[in-house]
């Protein structure tokens, strides 16, 4: 089992790239992947950002696997910076993100569930990285 389609792990988020920097984007993927080996995931419980008063992004928190994404994250946002893309300054937070609320039309209705769902752990191997638009 993968991660469902729309369904994702931002790695590193670019904003607006120039089309002749998405080579050197790819690049740095592929060399911080070389030697991946597949690894597993286990996401266990569903969040919000910003908060759950005024949701945006619906997420899945991520425990077996989080220090393995971690690490890859750092590498790459240490390669990203040395070829001068804007470094993040927020810390690495991994989770899936599995929806975007664009309007607050039933917010309410949606947080009760949230909040009273206990959510399955289900388990996702890691096998390759995408540059998604």
């Amino acid at each position: 089992m993968g991660i469902p389609e729309n369904c994702h792990i931002t790695l590193k988020f670019f904003g607006n790239v120039e089309e002749p920097k998405i080579k050197s984007i790819t690049g740095i993927m592929d060399n911080n992947t070389r030697d991946l080996v597949a690894f597993p995931i286990t996401a266990e419980h569903i969040g919000v950002f910003p908060s759950i008063e005024r949701p945006q992004i619906i997420w899945a928190g991520i425990s077996k696997g989080h220090n393995l994404l971690k690490s890859l994250a750092g590498a790459l946002e240490s390669d990203f910076a040395k070829a001068g893309f804007p470094v993040e300054t927020r810390p690495f937070n991994a989770h899936i993100t599995i929806g975007r609320l664009r309007s607050h039309h039933n917010a309410r209705n949606l947080i009760s569930k949230l909040t009273s769902i206990q959510a399955p752990s289900i388990n996702i191997p890691i096998k390759h990285l995408t540059l998604c638009q």
